[in-house]
Order: C-alpha cells, then structure tokens, then sequence
C-alpha cells in the first residue's frame, strides 16, 4: 500500500486494473488487489484468524467506547479497536482450535486519570453491588463517570452502565437487568467530558 500526493483531478478513488484507490482517515492511498491463491492455509495462519474472529466478535459491542491507544496517537491508521484487539489475540490460552478468552486480561482503556479501587459483593443472588472509595486525587473529579462493563458468560451478553459518579461511592446490579449465569465485571473512570480515562480493571467472576 502506497500513500500520495493528489494531482490537479483530485483524488483517486475507485479500482482500474488491479489498483484501488481509496481514502481513509483523510490520508489516500493506493494498492493492489491480493492475488489469488489456491494454497491451503496453515494451521498458523488458520489460528490467526480465528483469534482474530473471537476478539472481533467479543470486543464489537463495546466498540465505542474503547481507548487504548495514547492520545497523540488516536489520528494514526491504528485504532483503538484494532489495538484492544491485538491486546486480546496475544493473551488468549488454548491450542488451535479451542482457544478461550482470560476475561482478566481484557483491556477496553487505558489513561492516567486517577482509578478507584472497586468491591462486588454478592447480594443472596438477587444482584451485585459494586463499591469504590470516592476520594479525590490529582486530576480527580467527583463528577467523573464510573463505567461498569458486564459480561454474561453463559448468554454471552456484554452490558454497559454508566450512571454512576466517582462520588457516588457505589452502584448496584441486579438479576433481572443482566440474567443470572457467570458474571464478569470490568469498571475504568472517565471524565465527564469523556476526553480522559483510567486504566480499566477486570473485578472478577461472580455466579448470580
């Protein structure tokens, strides 16, 4: 793939001969169609796909609102969703094909706004409640949204809430909001202008 400069026609867009033309985040670029190939792929590249098939489908629902990639950098041709991605593939255990995913290595942001120190307590299987210290430190706001992530294994369901504040001190979920099963729980804090975060942190499994 070839970037360049536009000509007194503008940009090339479109497909002549085995060139495509196209334009992505305000940069145009060229390449060529891949050739054919009637070689069996290998077990390596088929394991690939497949990790990448499951980041995809498990990271795509919260595809909005992950922010791995430094600031400075959210303009270059990488995104945070591809980022987050990669992240996923390089930590999934198994052999090919059953790979499985550690819930705990999942990363949905990364930032240095101050992080709250989260505690799920199980509520006699009705719901769980999530409580955090709400003090202020540097760059720490009582107003800073507290994001809490849900993953319900057994119906594969991601939820996500975010009405809690950092102020609020804590935050209840119950069973009939996000099914009982195998729950995974992540949080991460952003401001109220979303333009920072903190690190997320993967809180555990709890059977509801």
């Amino acid at each position: 793939m070839a970037t360049y400069e536009q000509g007194l026609l503008g940009p090339f867009k479109g497909k002549v001969g085995n060139t495509v033309g196209s334009n992505w985040r305000d940069i145009d670029f060229m390449r060529s169609l891949p050739r054919k190939s009637n070689k069996p792929a290998s077990e390596k590249q088929l394991a690939q796909r497949l990790k990448f098939a499951m980041a995809v489908e498990f990271l795509t629902p919260m595809r909005n609102l992950i922010r791995v990639l430094p600031q400075g950098k959210r303009k270059s041709r990488k995104t945070d969703f591809n980022e987050a991605a990669t992240i996923l593939m390089k930590s999934m255990e198994g052999q090919y094909p059953d790979f499985t995913i550690p819930f705990n290595a999942v990363v949905f942001t990364k930032g240095s706004l101050m992080n709250i120190l989260p505690m799920v307590e199980n509520g006699n299987n009705e719901g769980l409640r999530i409580v955090w210290s709400s003090r202020l430190g540097y760059g720490a706001s009582e107003n800073d949204v507290v994001n809490i992530i849900v993953y319900n294994e057994s119906r594969q369901d991601l939820f996500l809430f975010d009405e809690a504040t950092r102020s609020a001190g804590e935050y209840s979920l119950y069973a009939d909001q996000i099914g009982k099963g195998r729950i995974h729980i992540w949080t991460f804090v952003s401001t109220a202008t979303e333009t920072e975060y903190s690190n997320s942190q993967y809180c555990g499994v709890f059977e509801l």
